[in-house]
């Protein structure tokens, strides 16, 4: 199928409407494709022919929604996206995450991010995590000015606990927020009221976990659990080891910026590639992993000095999850028992109703008092089948009630003081 065939397919059926912003300029599809695995280190990578089905997939069951972020990838995965969706670019929303910065900086990220999605406009652009040494006020005023010009539709925060988001909000209007959030990890639940009061819209990354909470995961933890197998390298000091990066499809930082989140890689130039798909990866963000051994480590922040840390040997860690997201607190010292635990009751759980854990996880996230929709991320095309399989009937509202009871009890077993999934802390500088 050509794309314009490809974007001609009707949307699936979906238990969410369009979110709209309070100020009613757009509807944002609820379900949204994430492009982090789209040329970044963090995961084990697709290869380039996979990654492109991967995006026919979703345009050809009906996704409409894409988010990404310069940070992935170094670029890589903006310009991917730019390259598959440029002759479709007003039937699909594109939201993309910079990195806070001193406005010139931020300027001319925010421009190779242009150059890079092959676009004049961006639907959503989002900061991508908070940063305490940064002035806000005077990015925010400029989205604004971009935003009178019709470059940018709506303007995003990712990863930002209230008191940052109001630090925002004195210098202009924020329409929507993308945390991560999950069965295994609902601390953004203490912020609703906030988000509903400032009629700010909400998107779930990692509704799966990174693919903890699905039914392929439940064997291989089973497995992992009953060989010992393990994988090389813990999560160690800044710089070293494997440190978690961020969300699936958006929503984290994939690689370290220096402390003042510039590089002098940015005058490496943008990389863009033609239409061809020729060209650099889109090197010159600056915001390049540099740390040694580092994949994908810890934007904004490092993950050393977190409480818990990564078990030593990466033991019981299932092989599919030895890659970036071994870092992830779920697989911590401690609390790695609880995680598959948990996995296998709700798997057990949501089968008792007839539903995949997939299932059950996703629409525990769209529930009422949950999110105004959903972005994950896929390696393939069966993924991409799966998830949106999974969307089209919401599971009875008893099992949302048990895997809520479930999850309730394992979240209380998570170490005390973690900001987010990926064990970033938030403290100024470094």
């Amino acid at each position: 199928m050509t794309l314009d065939e490809l974007a001609a397919c009707p949307p699936p059926a979906h238990p969410s409407p369009p979110v709209q912003l309070d100020d009613g300029a757009m509807d944002i599809p609820a379900f949204g494709l994430g492009g982090w695995i789209f040329g970044d280190t963090y995961w084990n990578q697709p290869e380039h022919k996979d990654m492109v089905r991967t995006i026919h997939a979703a345009l050809r069951n009906g996704v409409r929604h894409f988010d990404t972020a310069s940070i992935y990838g170094n670029g890589r995965s903006e310009q991917l996206l730019g390259q598959q969706l440029r002759k479709i670019r007003n039937q699909v929303c594109i939201a993309t995450k910079l990195m806070p910065a001193p406005l010139p900086v931020f300027r001319r990220r925010l421009k190779l991010s242009f150059q890079r999605l092959m676009t004049d406009y961006i639907d959503i652009l989002y900061l991508h995590w908070p940063k305490l040494e940064v002035d806000y006020a005077p990015i925010i005023e400029h989205l604004e000015s971009e935003r009178k010009q019709g470059r940018i539709r709506a303007i995003g925060l990712s990863n930002f606990p209230p008191e940052e988001v109001k630090r925002c909000l004195s210098s202009g209007r924020i329409d929507v927020a993308q945390d991560g959030y999950n069965l295994l990890w609902r601390i953004p639940e203490r912020d609703t009221a906030f988000y509903r009061e400032h009629k700010i819209r909400r998107f779930a990354y990692s509704p799966l976990a990174q693919g903890i909470l699905t039914d392929e995961a439940v064997g291989a933890f089973e497995t992992a659990a009953g060989t010992g197998v393990g994988g090389a390298g813990a999560a160690g000091a800044a710089g070293t080891g494997g440190a978690a990066g961020a969300d699936t499809g958006g929503a984290a930082g994939a690689a370290a910026a220096d402390a003042d989140g510039t590089r002098a890689a940015d005058a490496a130039g943008a990389g863009v590639a033609g239409a061809g798909g020729t060209g650099g990866a889109g090197a010159g963000d600056g915001v390049a992993a540099t740390n040694a051994g580092g994949a994908g480590a810890g934007a904004p922040e490092t993950a050393a000095g977190t409480p818990g840390t990564a078990a030593t040997a990466n033991a019981g860690i299932p092989p599919r999850f030895h890659d970036g997201r071994k870092g992830l607190v779920f697989f911590r010292e401690g609390t790695l028992d609880y995680t598959r635990q948990a996995v296998q009751d709700l798997h057990k759980t949501a089968g008792e109703f007839g539903s995949s854990l997939e299932k059950a996880a996703l629409h525990f996230c769209i529930r009422p008092e949950g999110f105004d929709g959903l972005v994950t991320g896929a390696r393939n095309r069966s993924q991409v089948e799966a998830v949106m399989q999974a969307l089209t009937c919401g599971p009875p509202p008893e099992l949302i009630r048990r895997i809520d009871e479930i999850s309730r009890e394992y979240h209380g077993r998570l170490p005390a003081g973690t900001n987010n999934m990926f064990g970033h802390s938030r403290r100024k500088g470094r």
